[in-house]
């Protein structure tokens, strides 16, 4: 009898043995896919804030050009005198272009003190200008060396009298997307369907700008002529997306995500090999654990069978190893009961170096109850969680306050009646922090460190919903802002724009909405605040701050700040009423003598 229990027993545990094996096959699989959705996933976030990035590198240039430009069209004179070549000369000493010219109507090129030697008559950047339009376009200069021309139009009296040209090397575009993909091991390229690559990655140690066809011999690169036919092929069928390639047996993984700018794309490579290895790691100590614990379990099981009387101390082994084994998984691992407090009831060293504690102090400050260390709103999360197998990214506080945002995989399981995750903890708050400061770097006036007009459009609607309806919308506007920048340039220009956002800073509250609308336009949105008094005093507070910020030639020559005024709900409860009515009071304000205030229902409706 016994014989044949030992044998029922040794069949079960080999039963069990195998069960684990394919469920951890399946599981590997599981993993596998998971990895390389979310890798994909984060490559494509990396690539599009890049891309949002650069677009935004390209709008400025061309919003800075066609100050230039304007400013060249306001003139009686030709758009060749010394006087606007002298000027353009010191602006490409101040600024990241490498050269600042103007073309004529014949496509004639012209910089200090001499015509250019080409001319670019034929360029498709120049005919778009005469047409009106502003563009970019990727030239070679004599060295074969990548250069971006932005072209803009120069009117007067409505009519195309030339194009303002500003220069630069696309290999500045790449301290853009100069991200450390996957600990430096990805790296990212400017490319375009036909192969031409326009910016390559620091990582990049091939020489020259070339193709991909100059990439087949490259070590670093890695990509044979099939594979450049499969990444051209996927560019020209236009969109976004992701494919992987081999090379000598060496997988790829590549995201493909076109940058809105001509036929330019931004490709971004990382060997599949780094997406294998998470999942190994994941996988190994999954089996590792799965098995050890049925190990240990057999062993107890048949000491039990055969020593009854020593049946507790068994037990007791049994628990002190599988405490060893959650020392020995590297990553943070956690077995707890869902329910309201989400006891732990094992955890190994990873999982309390995540939460910067040892498992006494745990215990001590946090009653061994993961509950305590979540944000309030992420706490339904965890007794949401469905049986079987799940992932979910939460918000935590460390022992030192620290805010940490965890990616979790959790097997969920109903023992005893209760529900017991084990679950899997990532810390992602690096990659996290890494997007955040992207996205409020795209919505930032680079000049003027306000928000920029792209951030004006998207937010205020937002905050007119939060203030409950009450808020005062002020729009500043430089009166005689021209005369500076024909007097002294535009860098001084510049530097006076950067005053008027230091005195607004100083003015207005720290929670009050600032940014710059564009050219020497500005707009503030107070919130909670709808009293005429309350926005008298600013306006008049800023005013004063401003003037006292000027020197006296800039006085002289009647530079000063002009604000209309618009009260919400009063005027308006959307951001384009209430623009409309403050832009308005704005132009009573200079038609009242400039250097003032004035509410919108102070102005002339006729």
């Amino acid at each position: 009898m016994n014989k044949k229990r030992s044998r029922k027993a040794i069949a079960f545990l080999l039963l069990a043995m195998l069960l684990v094996v394919v469920a951890s096959v399946f599981y590997g699989a599981y993993i596998h896919k998971t990895v390389e959705a979310e890798t994909g996933d984060y490559l494509a976030e990396l690539s599009n804030q890049s891309i949002r990035i650069i677009k935004e590198r390209i709008s400025n240039d061309s919003l800075y050009l066609e100050g230039i430009s304007k400013s060249i069209g306001s003139q009686e004179k030709e758009i060749y005198a010394d006087t606007i070549m002298d000027i353009l000369e010191r602006r490409t000493k101040t600024t990241r272009f490498t050269g600042l010219f103007v073309a004529d109507v014949d496509g004639e090129v012209y910089s200090k003190n001499s015509v250019k030697e080409d001319n670019v008559a034929e360029r498709e950047y120049f005919q778009r200008a005469m047409e009106g339009k502003v563009s970019v376009e990727c030239v070679h200069d004599e060295n074969g060396v990548h250069e971006m021309v932005t072209a803009v139009p120069i009117l007067r009296e409505g009519k195309v009298i030339g194009a303002m040209l500003g220069q630069y090397r696309m290999q500045e575009l790449q301290e853009l997307i100069d991200i450390d993909y996957f600990g430096g091991k990805g790296y990212v390229m400017i490319a375009r369907p036909n192969g031409e690559i326009l910016v390559r990655d620091k990582r990049d140690k091939s020489q020259g700008n070339g193709n991909f066809n100059d990439a087949v011999a490259d070590d670093r690169n890695d990509i044979t002529k099939e594979e450049v036919a499969q990444i051209s092929e996927a560019m020209v069928s236009g969109g976004d997306g992701t494919l992987s390639f081999k090379n000598n047996k060496v997988a790829y993984f590549m995201n493909y995500a076109s940058l809105g700018i001509n036929d330019w794309y931004l490709l971004s490579i990382i060997p599949r090999d780094l997406i294998n290895a998470k999942t190994l790691n994941i996988i190994n100590a999954t089996v590792f654990y799965g098995l050890s614990v049925l190990i240990i379990l057999g062993v107890v099981a048949a000491w039990a069978f055969y020593s009854w009387n020593k049946n507790h101390r068994s037990i007791e082994q049994a628990r002190m190893k599988i405490q060893s084994i959650y020392r020995t998984v590297p990553s943070a691992i956690v077995s707890f009961v869902i329910d309201e407090e989400c006891r732990v009831m094992n955890a190994n060293a990873a999982f309390y170096h995540l939460l910067g504690c040892t498992e006494e102090e745990f215990v001590k400050r946090y009653d061994a109850k993961l509950i305590n260390v979540l944000e309030k709103d992420e706490r339904v999360k965890l007794n949401d969680l469905e049986e079987g197998m799940g992932s979910q990214e939460f918000c935590l506080r460390d022992a030192t306050g620290k805010e940490k945002w965890i990616f979790a995989n959790f097997d969920v399981q109903v023992i005893e009646g209760k529900r017991v995750a084990q679950a899997s903890l990532v810390d992602t708050s690096r990659q996290r922090e890494k997007l955040t400061k992207a996205e409020q770097s795209a919505r930032m006036d680079s000049l003027t460190g306000l928000k920029n007009k792209r951030a004006i459009e998207t937010e205020i609607e937002e905050l007119l919903r939060k203030s409950s309806g009450k808020g005062t919308c002020l729009i500043m506007d430089l009166d005689n802002f021209k005369q500076i920048n024909d007097t002294f340039g535009h860098l001084e220009g510049d530097r006076v724009l950067q005053s008027l956002a230091d005195s607004i800073r100083k003015i207005f509250r720290n929670d009050d909405f600032a940014g710059r609308i564009g050219g020497d336009e500005f707009l503030v949105y107070m919130k909670q605040a709808s009293r005429k008094d309350l926005a008298a005093k600013k306006a008049e507070q800023l005013i004063k701050e401003f003037n006292s910020r000027l020197p006296d030639e800039a006085r002289e020559l009647g530079l000063s700040v002009s604000i209309g005024i618009a009260l919400c709900p009063r005027d308006g409860t959307s951001y384009l009423e209430l623009y409309d009515k403050a832009d308005k009071a704005l132009y009573a304000a200079k038609n009242c003598g400039r250097n003032c205030w004035k509410f919108w229902d102070e102005q002339d409706e006729n």
